[in-house]
């Protein structure tokens, strides 16, 4: 029994991930959490509920480990239903889903400079002098950019 529970949680663990990272990042999370998941198959009651818990709680560290919350380029509004279908409620509040969207407006008013710093900054991880470099700016000019668009949208949405 526990080699067939053991199965259906990896499985699990692919597709969830898989939706929701890169694909290289969704396979090392699946390893991660089917290495952590093995020394208590045999103790759980529940391996549907258990492997949900744990799956939802890795997604949710691997997030705050990044410093930054799942972003959908297309279908901003079914953020929620995911999250709601993930029970990640307190994650990812429907303030933050209208927060992500108003950004994503506001994103597609600035300049095309500032929307390429923005949109790398936001999708890959990179550092400030590695997008310098990708743009052709100073890192100085890189990190200025950001921090100009985070501030517009901070005023913006505050108001």
């Amino acid at each position: 029994m526990s080699e067939r529970v053991v199965i259906d949680a990896y499985e699990r663990a692919q597709v969830y991930f898989r939706g929701r990272m890169q694909a290289a990042d969704a396979e090392d999370m699946a390893g991660a959490f089917i290495l952590a998941f093995i020394p208590h198959v045999d103790r759980i009651d529940s391996p549907e509920h258990y492997t949900g818990r744990m799956l939802r709680n890795m997604l949710v560290r691997y997030w705050r480990e990044r410093g930054r919350r799942p972003v959908l380029v297309e279908g901003m509004e079914s953020l929620a239903s995911h999250a709601a279908q993930d029970g990640l409620q307190a994650a990812i509040s429907d303030e933050d889903v209208s927060l992500l969207a108003f950004a994503r407006e506001a994103l597609e008013r600035e300049d095309s400079r500032t929307q390429q710093a923005v949109a790398i900054w936001m999708h890959e991880d990179l550092t400030q002098a590695e997008i310098a470099s990708i743009l052709g700016l100073t890192s100085t000019a890189v990190r200025m950019r950001i921090c100009r668009y985070k501030k517009r949208v901070r005023e913006s949405y505050a108001g």
